[in-house]
């Protein structure tokens, strides 16, 4: 060892009995140890052939000395009286020499005991520099980021490994900072040796900082257990609601985005890490054995590390923001913003012309009233968020109801099939529309713009199923607050589908408002003006912004152009609604 710092190394230095002794120095004490050590080695080494072959009889007759070998604690003068008393008893016997050999080795041991009570002291500094040493440059996030790497999807269960073992490292300061009396010289030995291997697991797997990164000398443990406590209960508190909004996010994605893949909708990082925050017994249960002497007490008063407890607050408030900005949880006004501006810039030309429409054609003998351009100028009034991912749009005048999961007892007039990947993440959406796009070559005007209507309306109401699609965490969550709110039933559809099931009437009222945004505003707001102002929020936040001055000032000409009408044809606005909902 080098004396100066405490390293190991070795000394064939003796010494005389250290009873006899006064002061004497840190390298005298060990080496005069590190001599002893060597005698009782190599006196096992040759007494072990003897002592492993030892009959039943020979070990119960034995048994008196075998006692002084294993407790070199027994006061002097009890080991000197029962010492005298084997020698005596073993005396010209067949077991003599075997009972020497084990007397010398209890002599042996219990020079070396005094020599370990005696270097006790410095080996207690050299474990406090040690620990020290060792705790200043753990890494805590570089850990809960190697466990959790994947477990967005999987949980590997170790993380609460890593951290048992180096809350065994904290128990160990304490009781060094407390002046733990029980802390002999085998259990300091048996604290380093653990110790050191965990020291190689951590190195190899990057939790532990290089010299570099870290002044030991400034480094000092904190034990404020009721602090860090209040701290870790604010970061689970945190943790627990990324998750709570997670569960939500699942629950509400299900009603809207049918036949989705859910699996990612929760994260298992956050959850691996709180459970770590949180799994008290779970470290210190019986069903856990890592390390021996592991105590409850203790944690009381020294609770986590708060560096880990600050890597765990860290990790939160980065899965939160990541999760925020992939539409999973709530975004803050700075994501939401960078989201937007993502959406806004699109491409609307691009966008649009990559959708396919198909099915357009002139029955002989009748009038084409549908073309390409009422669709696409449809397309062109949506933000091209919205639009993006819509495959092709069909337009098809039969429909094979055994296929529709609906009342086969009502006409089917749209469908909106979303595609999927591999792993379920939806793709892309296709569109049906079984509206006619033909009239009699002589229909009158009326009838012509009654079958665009029905057509583009029902397109509209399509398109708002794959709008569901791409609706973020909140916005889906805003949408819940406003049909809880205002419960009407703005069409007879709308009823209908509420009849079928909670989820449908949900979808579909949904998709009905956002229709009757497009077509018919004003009648949107006299119906519900909680669902008129949540779709012209959602519509305005995606439109880009060379597009959204004019678009307001159309809207609201649109709007009050509509309410003229109907004054001028001596209609009030509560006759209007009640004519609308009866």
């Amino acid at each position: 060892m080098d004396l100066e710092t405490g390293t190991m190394g070795s000394s064939e230095t003796t010494a005389d009995n250290p009873t006899e002794r006064d002061v004497r120095s840190k390298r005298e004490i060990y080496a005069d140890l590190r001599h002893a050590e060597t005698i009782v080695e190599e006196m096992f080494a040759k007494a072990f052939p003897l002592l492993e072959n030892l009959s039943v009889i020979q070990e119960e007759a034995l048994r008196e000395v075998m006692v002084l070998m294993d407790y070199e604690d027994i006061d002097e003068l009890t080991y000197n009286q029962s010492k005298e008393s084997q020698v005596e008893t073993f005396k010209d016997g067949p077991l003599e020499e075997l009972a020497g050999v084990c007397l010398s080795i209890a002599d042996a041991r219990r020079k070396l005991s005094l020599y370990q009570r005696e270097y006790l002291p410095h080996k207690t500094e050299e474990l406090r520099v040690y620990t020290r040493q060792l705790s200043a440059r753990l890494n805590y996030a570089a850990m809960i980021a190697y466990h959790t790497a994947e477990a967005p999807r999987t949980s590997s269960g170790l993380l609460i490994h890593s951290i048992h073992e180096t809350q065994f490292l904290r128990e160990i300061e304490f009781r060094l900072e407390a002046g733990d009396k029980t802390m002999d010289y085998h259990r300091i030995q048996n604290y380093e040796e653990n110790l050191k291997t965990s020291e190689i697991e951590w190195q190899d797997k990057g939790f532990l900082m290089s010299s570099g990164e870290y002044v030991v000398k400034n480094h000092k443990p904190s034990f404020d257990a009721k602090y860090n406590k209040s701290v870790r209960e604010e970061t689970m508190r945190n943790g627990r609601g990324i998750v709570a909004e997670l569960k939500r996010n699942r629950t509400i994605s299900e009603v809207y985005k049918p036949s989705y893949n859910f699996f990612d909708y929760r994260d298992r990082a956050i959850e691996e890490v709180l459970r770590c925050l949180d799994r008290i017994q779970r470290l210190y249960g019986a069903d856990v054995d890592i390390f021996d002497g592991a105590d409850v007490d203790i944690f009381d008063e020294t609770d986590y590390d708060f560096r880990f407890i600050q890597a765990a607050r860290d990790f939160f408030y980065e899965r939160k923001q990541a999760l925020g900005a992939q539409g999973k949880i709530h975004m803050d006004q700075g994501t939401r913003k960078k989201y937007l501006e993502v959406a806004q810039h699109l491409d609307e030309n691009d966008i649009v012309s990559k959708v396919k429409i198909e099915g357009i054609s002139k029955i002989e003998g009748r009038k084409l009233v549908i073309t390409q351009d009422n669709i696409t100028k449809l397309l062109s009034q949506i933000p091209p968020h919205f639009i993006e991912g819509i495959e092709i749009i069909v337009a098809n005048t039969t429909y094979d109801k055994s296929k529709s999961y609906e009342d086969p007892n009502y006409e089917t007039v749209g469908h909106h099939t979303p595609q999927y990947d591999n792993q379920g993440n939806y793709v892309s959406s296709r569109i049906e529309v079984y509206r006619p796009i033909n009239t009699d070559e002589d229909a009158n005007e009326l009838l012509v713009l009654i079958t665009q209507k029905e057509f583009i309306d029902t397109l509209t109401h399509e398109i708002g199923h794959k709008i569901l699609y791409g609706l973020v965490y909140e916005e889906m969550s805003q949408w819940e607050d406003v049909i809880e709110k205002d419960p009407t039933a703005i069409t007879w559809y709308v009823k209908h589908s509420r009849d079928q099931s909670e989820p449908r009437g949900k979808r579909e009222d949904f998709c009905e408002s956002f229709m009757m945004y497009y077509s018919n505003p004003a009648v949107l707001i006299i119906v519900s003006a909680e669902r008129f102002q949540y779709m012209n929020r959602l519509i305005q936040d995606y439109l880009p912004p060379d597009k959204l001055v004019n678009y307001q000032e159309t809207l609201k000409l649109r709007i009050a152009s509509q309410i003229m009408q109907w004054r001028d044809n001596n209609y009030s606005i509560e006759d209007i609604r009640d004519m609308y909902l009866s």
